[in-house]
């Protein structure tokens, strides 16, 4: 079976999932671009698949992409088109629906979009997406989603429940995970974040919750735009610590000392960096606004917060600080549930179970 997948950058955590379509099936990918300019990771391309880079032009964070002939071929000689709904390649998702749908190809979309409180203040021309996404949404066949808030969001605009595939596609490969590093921790409670820097991930909430606080470590690792703004809310707390970008065994090393993980986002589609944290038995505290929540259960593995809520992330730290036989038991089933979560074949039952209604769908409609 021929898969063209339409993809908009060379993720590091998507190549191993194409590669493991890639031996069962003929895959290519199109990708948007090579990758975003706010990502600083190493990127590699797959042996087991075909790809190809669409030339286009870059408009801040998002590419506008030249259509070529390539692109009409791969998705006409296609047995199942896989879209995967990215913002910043809009017009290319667009553009491959239409022409998919023109030449009654199977479609199945992969949706992450989640309605919050931050993108409903930001976003723009709320109107028009909103009515580009349901005409567009009525033109495929099955959809496979990032999380049960995705699922919600395409059942609010008018998606049929039996449409959406069940299961997870948010795998993080272990092949790009560092073992744990044994013994590393030191004598300080250490609560840690990574992210990139920017007001969305809701950083500056885990600044006033533990600012000043002499018994607790603060660790917040990454870059970004909103750094020089996060550094100016943490002057004056001697707690507070920002190591810069991190990665490979300094990002190990770093979950290796760490007591507690918070992601304190206000909008985030999944969170790898929770999937990260569980796989180096690090509790979670994270809010309602990520994807990433759905594998996080309160009092079990990690506690999930109103997305602000500084009083409540301080409750929780104080109480995981009090109470060491509870937070001994929240590691552990963090790093059960987070070795669990960098099995790649998880994803790819997912997309299998995806690509067999797009079919279905394509055949009865």
């Amino acid at each position: 079976m021929k898969l063209t997948v339409i993809h908009n950058e060379i993720a590091p955590y998507r190549i191993p999932v194409f590669e493991e379509l890639g031996k069962k099936y003929q895959v290519t990918v199109i990708f948007g671009k090579k990758k975003s300019s706010k990502r600083l990771w190493e990127i590699s391309s797959g042996k087991n698949f075909e790809y190809l880079i669409l030339r286009g032009i870059r408009v801040g964070d998002y590419v506008i992409n030249i259509p070529t002939y390539k692109l009409f071929k791969r998705i006409k000689d296609s047995d199942v088109i896989i879209i995967a709904d990215n913002v910043d390649i809009y017009p290319l998702v667009i553009l491959s629906t239409v022409f998919a749908w023109i030449a009654k190809k199977p479609i199945l979309m992969w949706v992450g979009h989640l309605d919050t409180g931050y993108i409903s203040k930001t976003r723009k021309l709320k109107i028009i997406d909103e009515i580009i996404k349901r005409v567009l949404y009525s033109l495929v066949d099955s959809f496979v989603v990032y999380s049960s808030k995705s699922r919600k969001f395409l059942l609010r605009r008018g998606v049929p429940s039996s449409k959406i595939s069940t299961g997870t596609t948010q795998v993080y490969p272990k092949m790009l995970l560092m073992e744990p590093i044994p013994s590393r921790k030191r004598d300080e409670f250490t609560v840690t974040s990574i992210s990139y820097f920017e007001e969305r991930k809701g950083l500056k909430y885990l600044i006033q919750a533990l600012c000043g606080i002499p018994w607790i470590r603060v660790i917040i690792a990454g870059s970004g735009e909103y750094e020089r703004i996060l550094k100016r809310e943490a002057g004056g707390c001697n707690n507070i610590e920002f190591p810069g970008y991190v990665t490979g065994k300094e990002k190990a090393e770093l979950y290796s000392i760490s007591d507690i993980f918070v992601f304190p986002t206000l909008h985030d589609p999944w969170g790898f960096v929770v999937n990260e944290a569980f796989y180096y038995g690090v509790p979670v505290i994270t809010t309602t606004e990520a994807g990433a929540s759905d594998i996080v259960f309160n009092g079990k593995n990690g506690f999930i917060v109103s997305p602000g809520d500084t009083k409540k992330i301080r409750e929780l730290i104080f109480l995981l600080f009090e109470n060491r036989k509870l937070l001994k038991k929240l590691s552990f089933r963090a790093k059960k549930i987070g070795i669990k979560m960098t099995d790649v074949s998880l994803g790819i039952l997912t997309i299998e179970r995806g690509i067999r209604k797009a079919k279905l769908m394509k055949v009865n409609s």
